[in-house]
């Protein structure tokens, strides 16, 4: 059995290795998925193909989601508009991400629980955030609570790959650099 953390753009590449390993003829099965800040699209979720793919995988699933995601909320959904026009995306329209919102859909999935990461941003899902988020996981994953929190550290090396995705938010980073 796999657990598995994904975040982001990493929750639809579970999807799709879900879908895939559900075709192999030794099925592996997936017992608890989390989903942070997914960057799939609500359109394909509500395919039956990959709807039965995730049945059959056993899996139990946990949707963290916040209306603050500006990444999901903006630039996810001009980046599916764009794969649309192209054809190489199908999301639907309006492209509405599983990590922007709660899905209200009737086609929602049984086995897939949400939960708001309140004011969480995209980056937010991480041990130097956890805030309301640490606790949700836990206990989808039956960890209980945890001991202490977790200390992250970002290397120097990073900080130029910051400065040039993002510019004047080095500043904001750079004050909680050890």
């Amino acid at each position: 059995t796999i657990d598995v953390v994904a975040h982001s753009m990493g929750c639809r590449l579970t999807l799709e290795l879900i879908k895939i390993l559900q075709k192999h003829p030794r099925r592996i099965r997936f017992g608890q998925v989390i989903f942070m800040a997914a960057a799939v699209p609500l359109h394909q979720l509500e395919k039956k193909s990959l709807r039965s793919s995730f049945q059959a995988a056993g899996a139990r699933a946990l949707s963290l989601f916040s209306p603050l995601d500006e990444a999901l909320g903006i630039a996810f959904r001009v980046g599916q508009q764009i794969a649309d026009i192209r054809g190489i995306d199908d999301s639907g329209d309006p492209p509405v991400a599983l990590g922007a919102d709660e899905w209200r859909s009737a086609a929602r999935w049984r086995q897939l629980q949400q939960s708001e990461a309140v004011n969480a941003l995209h980056g937010h899902y991480w041990p130097d955030h956890w805030g309301n988020i640490a606790a949700p996981i836990n206990q989808h994953l039956r960890l209980g609570r945890t001991g202490r929190p977790v200390e992250v550290r970002i290397p120097r090396q990073r900080c130029v790959l910051v400065r040039s995705l993002v510019g004047g938010a080095l500043r904001q980073i750079r004050g909680r650099m050890p």
